[in-house]
């Protein structure tokens, strides 16, 4: 229930900044004097170390996820981060009135009408009696990418976050329902699905990073298809980009963390990994990280 957005020295160790409540959401609307104030916000407490894992902590400060970083870590150990390509993705959530006849709990499309991945809630363990037969829908890359230049995530007037609201996820959830329509029409063999009891939308700015030099891109993940929205990076690359394993596994030492040395701020996650993007990237990165603050600390 606490949001961070500020990380200041203070001494030896590193006073972390936040508020609680409405301004603590991250979809929550607010004006600049609430951004400011969460900035400006009572003490977390003083750490000796402190260790960032979410990629949209490094933004700037219109950003709502950003925590306020030291602008000289951010520029120098966790500049991969900040200058790492985003995969864009949205996601739906549909629970339809009555059962389909749907014969598959998860299924891949080609792309066509933006829709990627689609699969049952309730095939998962302990969901087997929800009340509804619900959906989630994965958007592509590029459709997602298209989304966010379409609305972007910061106003072009007063240059403030814009929030995610029922109002804005309308269009998009309704979108990716309609491609799912058509595909369980076209490729699954059903006739019409029910009709929807609920439905509702997810923007994720940061799904995860552009694989670093893959398909032609660099080690930032920048390549052919990149395309800049509001000062961020978005992949805008076809399927077929994304397809296998994002590139070679080469054996990248412990180089997947990023170290801010005698400060004792670190950042993990596989926004900071050479590696595949995804949940491998991820916890190898986190487990490097941990083992230099162990050492650090005589752990």
């Amino acid at each position: 229930g606490i949001r961070v957005g500020g990380v200041e020295r203070s001494g030896p160790r590193w006073t972390l900044r936040g508020v609680g409540g409405d301004a603590a959401i991250h979809d929550a609307k607010l004006d600049s004097r609430a951004v400011e104030a969460v900035r400006a916000a009572e003490s977390l407490g003083a750490f000796d170390a402190v260790v960032v894992t979410d990629a949209s902590a490094a933004m700037d400060g219109w950003h709502r996820a950003s925590a306020g970083l030291p602008a000289e870590f951010v520029e120098t150990a966790a500049k991969r981060v900040a200058d790492r390509v985003r995969v864009c993705l949205f996601t739906a959530l549909v629970a339809f009135e009555t059962k389909t006849n749907l014969d598959v709990d998860a299924c891949t499309f080609d792309g066509t009408g933006g829709l990627w991945f689609a699969a049952k809630t309730s095939s998962k363990p302990g969901l087997e009696t929800l009340e509804h037969e619900t959906w989630t829908l994965v958007s592509t890359p590029r459709w997602a990418a298209d989304e966010v230049a379409r609305v972007p995530m910061r106003d072009a007037t007063t240059g403030l976050f814009i929030p995610q609201d029922p109002s804005y996820l309308r269009e998009p959830a309704a979108a990716l329902l309609e491609a799912f329509e058509t595909a369980a029409a076209n490729s699954l063999g059903s006739a019409a699905l029910p009709k929807a009891a609920y439905l509702t939308a997810q923007r994720w700015g940061s799904a995860f990073p552009a694989p670093a030099a893959a398909a032609g891109r660099d080690d930032a993940g920048a390549g052919k298809h990149a395309r800049d929205v509001a000062g961020t990076a978005y992949d805008a690359a076809p399927l077929e980009d994304f397809a296998g394993n994002f590139g070679a596994r080469a054996t990248y030492g412990a180089d997947d963390f990023c170290d801010g040395g005698a400060s004792g701020l670190y950042y993990a996650g596989d926004f900071c990994s050479p590696r595949p993007p995804g949940v491998e990237a991820a916890a190898l990165s986190a487990r490097h990280a941990a083992l230099a603050i162990a050492r650090r600390f005589g752990a």
